[in-house]
């Protein structure tokens, strides 16, 4: 959920009629945000174990600093891949695009 340039929430549970975009799983980490983040991420370890996902880290920092910002894929071919079929797709129909083959 974002507001402005901000990211306000970050989770797998927004429902997406409310989710205003996905995370592709990329992101830029500059010195200052990292000292922070990691220690976010030891607070979720502490707080919730290893069995979850990255984003609740991002979504500690969001609470604490309230200031991560998002950059948009602008229509930029992508997907995300998870199975061997998703493989397959990108290798057909998003390869292409971006001149990979």
């Amino acid at each position: 959920v974002i507001e402005g340039e901000l990211i306000k929430d970050i989770s797998k549970d927004i429902p997406p009629k409310i989710a205003d975009g996905e995370y592709i799983g990329i992101a830029r980490i500059d010195a200052e945000f990292n000292r922070t983040f990691f220690r976010c991420v030891e607070e979720v370890l502490r707080e919730k174990g290893s069995g979850v996902f990255y984003e609740e880290a991002f979504k500690k920092f969001i609470e604490k600093e309230n200031n991560l910002r998002y950059r948009t894929t602008s229509g930029y071919a992508w997907i995300e891949i998870d199975t061997p079929e998703d493989l397959m797709k990108a290798e057909r129909e998003i390869a292409p695009k971006i001149g990979l083959i």
